[in-house]
């Protein structure tokens, strides 16, 4: 019965691409039709992800032509992938370039999704859909034998992020910038922003970054700030960040209000970036962090400790500390699952007062 289960699902599949062919071959001359399709298939992931998945890609080519003797390659190099093959690339991965697992595993899915887009074909399953068997138990191997390293970066609780604040009011750098890194720093922290969703990474985008636009001073006492793209957020739904006044000398509202003040007085318009550097261009990641840990360094930190994630750590860091329920640390960092509780760094402060809690 499985025998003959398995013969159907070969006709079907063979009948379904014959139609597909028959209902593409007009259309295969379609220029305009083929930009789309190609639009839309870069679309499916985001830039970074899609950057990964390229230098694999050139990783396997690589490898291919130059490292397996004796192999005539014929073609499309995506065709025909075998299990051998691939079980010889993540080997090769792992001893020859010393890549991690995780890379290794983003590799692999680099080589699937240009082999769909090429040849129709999922190189990582077998031929009914079945991971690798023996590929999984390399794979396997590998993570086994790996090295963790622990790097955890430190928190920026809000202990440290009062001394960045009054650091920067003295004046470090110039006074825009200076303006400018406190109300980064700012919005980061109450907002449980990651680095990515404050700063570009190169050039500007109004349609990813933040502009001018994306603040709306909805009371005398709100703000909310729209994210257009996230980690979390593949679709671009958009994720509104609310903030509120905080009465204290350090508040996201009131620093947003002066900050926006600002920018407007300087001739910014709703489609230019929300957050500039001296040179009214949109705030980088690499100066936002060049910038932040020249300021630990003169308050006397390890900076090699601190990154731009430090912020959304902190955040949820000092909720913890304050007694805030888990369900808020998830709503305030818009988590949408438990993985929030890796971003809490406990102290030994914190840890001595609940075992003192427990003698009562």
């Amino acid at each position: 019965m499985l025998f003959l289960d398995f013969r159907w699902t070969v006709f079907v599949n063979c009948v379904r691409q014959h139609q597909w062919n028959l209902v593409t071959a007009p259309l295969r001359n379609s220029v305009e039709l083929s930009c789309v399709i190609n639009n839309l298939w870069s679309k499916s992931i985001n830039s970074a992800t899609r950057d990964v998945y390229t230098s694999g890609y050139k990783c396997f080519l690589k490898f291919r032509t130059s490292q397996i003797e004796g192999e005539e390659i014929i073609g499309n190099v995506m065709s025909n992938i075998s299990e051998d093959i691939l079980v010889c690339f993540v080997s090769y991965c792992k001893s020859v370039l010393g890549l991690k697992y995780s890379t290794i595993k983003l590799y692999l899915a680099g080589i699937r999704n240009f082999s769909i887009a090429n040849c129709s074909v999922n190189p990582l399953v077998d031929s009914v859909g079945k991971p690798l068997l023996r590929l999984q138990n390399i794979l396997n191997g590998i993570k086994k034998t790996e090295n963790k390293s622990v790097r955890q970066k430190l928190p920026i609780t809000y202990s440290v992020l009062h001394q960045i604040y009054q650091h920067l009011q003295k004046g470090i750098f110039d006074p825009h910038l200076d303006f400018t890194i406190s109300t980064a720093s700012v919005i980061g922290f109450f907002g449980f922003l990651r680095c990515s969703e404050f700063t570009c990474k190169q050039s500007f985008n109004s349609a990813l970054n933040l502009t001018m636009h994306d603040v709306v001073f909805v009371s005398d006492c709100q703000v909310n700030l729209r994210l257009k793209a996230s980690k979390t957020n593949i679709f671009r739904h958009g994720v509104i960040i609310k903030l509120f006044k905080t009465n204290y000398n350090i508040c996201p509202y009131v620093q947003l209000s002066k900050y926006v003040t600002s920018r407007k007085l300087n001739g910014a318009t709703d489609n230019d970036p929300l957050l500039d550097d001296s040179s009214n261009l949109a705030l980088r990641r690499s100066l936002f962090i060049d910038k932040l840990k020249a300021i630990l360094t003169h308050l006397g930190l390890n900076a090699d400790k601190y990154n731009g994630n430090s912020f959304r750590i902190g955040a949820a860091t000092t909720c913890s500390s304050n007694g805030i329920s888990d369900h808020m640390i998830q709503t305030l960092g818009h988590w949408k699952s438990y993985c929030y509780t890796r971003y809490i760094r406990t102290s030994e402060v914190d840890i001595r007062q609940a075992l003192l809690k427990m003698c009562k």
